[in-house]
């Protein structure tokens, strides 16, 4: 099976690079034993190679077999014998549909002139076409793709970290060196590798540093990415969700929480005029019936018009504030009002909340 290069393959090379580096296998003198190809796309045509050798012994030499490594790689050679003092060659054929990244081919050759094999090496770097690319990487930002174009950070406790990697890919012909601006700064941001070869996958790691974030809940935020220095930028977004750790509670700890009661399962508007520009204004109680203070940790919606806060961020045992919803008519003038907010407490049993916001129009 066809494999792209691999840590393996790469130690293996180091290993053999000094011998492959001598032209002299017995008798016979090879002008190359390793051809680059450099840089081309899975578009093009198969390409080719030759190795040539001459024999420099006083006998004829024989090719017996030319065998690759790989079937996108085959080999051709004449099977007549070389006479002493001439020049031959194997051609080395290479198909690089479905090979898209660096590549190195192994084709081992045996003649009758020597018991040990010759290993002959065709590499470079296969641009994925642009079917291929838009498949895998879907997202363009220029000469860099990426798999996915959010960078999901996904649920974290509040105080710690957590790594997300995006994975990426240089589709032009020369290397790129990805660079970062207006990164928030509770994140942080790395091109692995730092210059990406053209052909090749690079890897975006984002930290989430826990500590440096004071906020609750969902976070969605963005930053900037160019594929080269002083290239066009392209924005990123982020998503993280801050949540709390209560599983470390005990048994007694947990009989002492707050424990955060609504007077309502949703907080209604009536009536609003149609094309009306008078905000409106509804509210719910919130009240303790723990033990602990109840701490309001964040209210927020997406929804367009609306405001929410609280009177009082911290509600002691057996007192109540209130949650209010302010909605502006002219931000949304016509249709029904069907939105919703969250909150987030420090009520272990439920510390993420979604209620609804209704409204009819008249």
């Amino acid at each position: 099976m066809c494999l792209l290069w691999t840590a393996a393959l790469t130690t293996w090379g180091q290993q053999t690079s000094e011998r492959d580096s001598m032209m002299w296998t017995g008798p016979l003198h090879w002008l190359e034993r390793v051809h680059d190809f450099g840089a081309f796309s899975e578009n093009d045509e198969q390409i080719n190679c030759e190795f040539r050798f001459v024999n420099t012994s006083d006998e004829p030499v024989t090719i017996l077999q030319a065998a690759a490594s790989c079937g996108c790689t085959v080999p051709s050679y004449t099977t007549d014998p070389i006479q002493p003092g001439d020049t031959a060659a194997i051609s080395v054929r290479f198909n690089p549909v479905g090979q898209a990244g660096r590549f190195e081919k192994a084709v081992y050759v045996r003649t009758n002139a020597t018991h040990e094999r010759v290993r002959l090496a065709v590499k470079g770097a296969v641009i994925a076409g642009e079917t291929t690319v838009a498949k895998r990487y879907p997202v363009d930002m220029g000469p860099l793709k990426l798999r996915n174009g959010v960078a999901m950070v996904g649920k974290v406790t509040r105080g710690l970290g957590k790594s997300v990697y995006l994975d990426g890919y240089n589709s032009s012909r020369d290397s790129i060196r990805p660079t970062f601006s207006h990164v928030p700064d509770y994140l942080s941001i790395i091109s692995t590798p730092e210059v990406v070869p053209p052909g090749e996958l690079v890897s975006l790691s984002l930290y989430f540093q826990g500590e440096k974030c004071q906020e609750w809940g969902l976070i969605t935020d963005s930053l900037q990415v160019a594929p080269n220095p002083g290239m066009e930028s392209y924005t990123l977004p982020v998503a993280v969700i801050v949540e709390e750790d209560f599983s470390k509670l005990t048994p007694e700890q947990l009989a002492k929480a707050p424990q955060m009661q609504q007077s309502a399962d949703r907080i209604d508007l009536g009536e609003v005029e149609l094309n009306s520009t008078t905000p409106v204004t509804a509210a719910m109680t919130l009240t303790n019936v723990g033990k602990e203070p109840l701490i309001i940790r964040r209210t927020y919606t997406s929804d367009p018009g609306l405001t929410v806060g609280v009177v009082d961020e911290t509600v002691k045992k057996g007192k109540s504030t209130q949650l209010t919803v302010t909605f502006d008519p002219s931000v949304q003038p016509t249709g029904i009002i069907n939105a919703k907010l969250t909150l987030i407490t420090n009520d272990p049993a439920e510390p993420t909340r979604t209620i609804r916001i209704v409204g009819t129009r008249k």
